[in-house]
């Protein structure tokens, strides 16, 4: 009953989900500085985020997001540095590089979980690594139908860019850029 009830609220087949961030947070500290910003998905998988799963755990289509997940992350880190102070230009002396390492979406019919891992690298032109880190967001809870899925995995985002945000306001990180330029 529940896994045909789930089929209803789902659907069967491909479910589109589009990244969607709240309101990015203010920054602690205003920076300045121009960087470029590239992304590449790293991940096995490239088609797909995650599977939708019924009740008994039975499969009821893939997820895949709306867009390109390079073409997402590029535009969605551009914002991130620009709320921070940063000016983005294709010809910087210094680029922020991403890999997506990490980008799924898991369920077993009765709960559902997120996980986006991002490794994120400031270079300059000569290719000297300059900063490093890893941004993880993470959101799980219940399944309530195809939604909760989108849902979390924009919660895990917003996760993601919190933490961004804090990294790149840093001192460590505008000295980095500042080094480059």
């Amino acid at each position: 009953m529940v896994g045909g009830l789930m089929f209803l609220l789902a659907g069967c087949g491909t479910q589109r989900f589009t990244l969607k961030h709240s309101p990015l947070p203010a920054p602690p500290d205003k920076r300045d500085g121009s960087v470029s910003v590239r992304f590449a998905d790293k991940r096995d998988d490239k088609q797909r985020i995650g599977v939708l799963r019924g009740g008994y755990g039975n499969k009821l289509g893939d997820i895949v997001t709306t867009d390109d997940l390079e073409t997402s992350f590029t535009k969605i880190f551009t914002e991130a540095l620009e709320q921070v102070g940063y000016s983005v230009v294709s010809d910087a002396r210094a680029t922020l590089e991403g890999e997506i390492r990490e980008f799924r979406i898991e369920g077993n019919g009765w709960s559902q979980n997120a996980k986006e891992k991002i490794r994120v690298r400031l270079r300059d032109r000569q290719g000297q690594i300059l900063w490093e880190k890893t941004l993880v967001g993470e959101d799980g809870g219940m399944q309530f139908g195809a939604s909760s899925y989108e849902k979390s995995m924009n919660k895990a985002l917003d996760r993601l860019l919190s933490d961004a945000i804090e990294e790149f306001s840093s001192e460590f990180f505008h000295q980095s850029l500042r080094k480059a330029n």
